[in-house]
């Protein structure tokens, strides 16, 4: 018996594996190098991971960066100074967007402009990388894009209506689902203040309870 058809060695060798891309140790000097390199924008995400624990990048581009592709740059950068951290998950179809969770730089610079301690923020490395493991994760990340696209929404039509009667319109606060928790002492999804006109508070309490309703499991 012939083989006509073989398979060459080098087909069946795995794939070389690829370098890990060196990234800052959170020591003093890299937080002396932080004060420098981080934009009021940086600082903006790092509450934003610290308050809702995980975003992904299609989220973050959305809410602050003009186009994906100068955002995914700028989180990358974010990610080798250690300021966030990032995982993907397995996705059964197509691949899943780049999670992003704060990192321990990131905490660090929070602490500081809060005057705490790290551990004062009830932050750990360990825990803020659990969530992408966390049975809740596709719920988490669902009710923050239903947010997210809702806040992208208010934020065009503020820029579209910046010169008319709709320039009023703002963004006032997003709480997540542990925030909520501790002011109503229910178990909410979020919270969403979305205008600076007399029906704000309405509007706010209507997002309140329509969040709780969503079916992201």
């Amino acid at each position: 018996m012939s083989i006509t058809h073989h398979t060459p060695q080098r087909a069946l060798r795995s794939a070389a594996p690829g370098q890990a891309t060196p990234r800052c140790a959170n020591t003093a000097d890299h937080q002396a190098r932080l004060a420098w390199r981080l934009t009021p924008r940086d600082r903006w995400i790092i509450r934003m991971l610290h308050e809702h624990r995980v975003l992904t990048s299609t989220q973050i581009t959305a809410l602050a960066f003009p186009s994906y592709r100068s955002g995914t740059q700028r989180l990358r950068e974010l990610y080798l100074w250690s300021v966030i951290d990032r995982f993907q998950p397995f996705a059964s179809i197509g691949t899943a967007p780049m999670h992003y969770v704060l990192g321990t730089a990131g905490a660090a610079v929070l602490a500081a402009e809060e005057g705490l301690e790290v551990k004062d923020l009830g932050y750990r490395h360990n825990r803020a990388f659990g969530v992408a493991h966390n049975l809740r994760l596709a719920h988490l990340v669902g009710v923050n894009e239903w947010f997210t696209a809702l806040i992208a929404a208010t934020l065009h039509d503020t820029r579209a209506n910046s010169d008319g009667p709709g320039s009023d319109t703002a963004v006032g606060a997003w709480w997540s689902e542990a925030r909520c928790a501790r002011h109503f002492g229910d178990d909410p999804d979020g919270l969403f203040d979305h205008a600076a006109s007399a029906r704000s508070r309405r509007a706010r309490w209507l997002v309140l309870v329509r969040s709780r309703a969503c079916p992201f499991q």
